[in-house]
């Protein structure tokens, strides 16, 4: 669901340099091919050709796009790397191991003695699943940069097209 992006059309002067066309643009300011474009960019620099100012914040837009899978990333990347998480870890692979081998080990009943092979399957199995759900979640902020970086080029060169008086 994505929402559409106010545009608000600035008359502005026209530039010294004359971009007219997206290749120039792209290479121009992004140093990059039109090919290699997103989306997003592709977006920014249309918006420069026609001189549309955008007015929304390039990390709205990226939440508003943002798809099921990355914001449950985001939540289980920020529960796993928190402190809560990792002390709680702690004491349950310490419950674990004094469970099986000083309560359980007493009366020969241990369903994981040492070397507690269960216990290294599951925290296998964890990392399998972790590690590609951080990674997930660390692109996310790499696509924003991304993308901010192509918004302040587009305010950028409106803000040095504007009249005076209408510059922040």
């Amino acid at each position: 669901m994505t929402k559409a992006v106010k545009r608000t059309t600035v008359p502005v002067k026209e530039p010294a340099s004359g971009h007219a066309d997206i290749r120039e643009l792209a290479e121009s300011l992004l140093g990059k091919q039109p090919d290699a474009l997103d989306e997003e960019e592709q977006n920014v620099l249309e918006d420069i050709r026609t001189r549309n100012l955008t007015s929304q914040d390039a990390a709205d837009m990226a939440d508003e796009r943002a798809y099921y899978g990355d914001r449950l990333a985001d939540k289980a990347a920020a529960i796993g790397g928190s402190w809560g998480f990792i002390i709680s870890f702690m004491v349950v692979l310490l419950a674990w191991m004094v469970l099986n081998t000083d309560i359980q080990g007493y009366w020969h009943i241990a369903f994981d003695p040492y070397p507690y092979i269960f216990l290294n399957l599951m925290l296998s199995m964890l990392t399998a699943i972790q590690a590609p759900i951080i990674m997930m979640s660390q692109n996310r902020p790499a696509r924003l940069r991304a993308n901010i970086f192509a918004r302040r080029h587009c305010m950028w060169h409106h803000g040095e097209a504007l009249p005076p008086e209408c510059r922040g």
